[in-house]
């Protein structure tokens, strides 16, 4: 699996819309974006963009899940139409595209909630970068939004069945004495599978607030240090040395050290602890294909942040963090031994 698609795995679903008053920049540009994104509607100056973003509501009863915008434009300029869009939808994912010449209009763009941001002319390799990251955020709501609506109908489906329920047990209530000795009989399994439940929880608990009292702030700090090397490797271009390489390999290994004793993590454990061996030994990388790998590393560690945060809040339903983590480490080396 290449680098690009990687990146696909978390933009093949994802309808963007893209306001550009340059026709050439426009139509070249769309051409990139047509390789990562489902659909990609355009708009030649933010008073159209706004009126096709109402249109499509109208049309699918959702938004784009993605506005990508050039800033100067005429008719309504692109800070005044993220405005509006954000007024309508304030969770919209948001990427600006700005000459180097209307940096004085970034701040604006930031106090107005905007995702990201791209420096034209438009690298490629930034391009990539900036929709990676904005991808992820989209990905991770639409995966909270999915369950949020998948509890919610649940939560009906429950309530018509302890509706049924209700109706059986007032059924139940004038059944002979034989109904009811079985009807004990499983409530008495019930009870059973219930305690085990909860001696299965408690031991859970108990390993994680362990994990959050002794190791976790260590790890943290782990995470800093790793982050620190990968921003020192993203702003340079020169080639990146051993040296770089072998800090980040042992800063890996002392995370995955760390986590190892708890058997939980087995499976970050594993991929981590791999990851770090690979990226000490790996031999005859250009120094762009490193750059591309580091580029992909930096949402993971992140991710891995975001993973960390959540273990201290003491909260025990974030297992798709850990997953996640893993799957995306997996890609990595699978990038890495292509």
């Amino acid at each position: 699996m290449n680098n690009i698609e990687f990146i696909i795995e978390h933009t093949k679903n994802i309808d963007v819309l893209y306001v550009e008053d340059n026709k050439e920049i426009q139509e070249s540009t769309k051409d990139i974006l047509d390789i990562y994104f489902k659909s990609v509607d355009t708009a030649i100056d933010g008073k159209e963009g706004l009126s096709k973003y109402l249109s499509y509501k109208e049309e699918h009863d959702f938004y784009y899940d993605l506005v990508i915008t050039d800033i100067n434009m005429p008719k309504m300029n692109g800070l005044d139409m993220c405005q509006e869009i954000i007024k309508l939808n304030e969770i919209q994912a948001i990427i600006v595209i700005t000459a180097y010449d209307e940096l004085v209009y970034l701040h604006q763009a930031i106090e107005i909630g905007v995702d990201g941001y791209i420096p034209k002319p438009i690298d490629n390799k930034q391009l990539s970068r900036v929709i990676y990251k904005t991808a992820r955020a989209i990905s991770d709501h639409k995966y909270v939004e999915s369950h949020v609506k998948l509890m919610e109908n649940m939560n009906l489906q429950l309530e018509a069945k302890n509706e049924e329920l209700f109706q059986k047990n007032i059924e139940l209530e004038k059944s002979s004495r034989i109904l009811d000795t079985v009807i004990h009989k499983e409530q008495i399994l019930n009870i059973n599978e219930l305690n085990t439940s909860t001696v299965s929880q408690e031991k859970l608990l108990e390993e994680y607030t362990r994990f959050i009292e002794e190791d976790l702030f260590e790890v943290d700090e782990i995470l800093n240090a790793i982050d620190l090397s990968i921003m020192e490797v993203m702003d340079t271009d020169d080639f990146i040395s051993k040296d770089i390489r072998n800090t980040l390999g042992n800063l890996f290994a002392r995370y995955a050290n760390i986590i190892y004793q708890y058997h939980i993590f087995g499976d970050l454990y594993s991929v981590m602890n791999r990851f770090s061996k690979l990226l000490v030994s790996i031999n005859g990388f250009k120094a762009s294909n490193l750059k591309d790998i580091f580029s992909l590393l930096e949402s993971v560690v992140f991710a891995l942040d975001s993973w960390n945060k959540e273990l201290n809040k003491d909260n025990l339903e974030f297992h798709h963090f850990d997953n996640s983590i893993v799957e995306d480490f997996n890609n990595i080396i699978k990038v890495m031994e292509s």
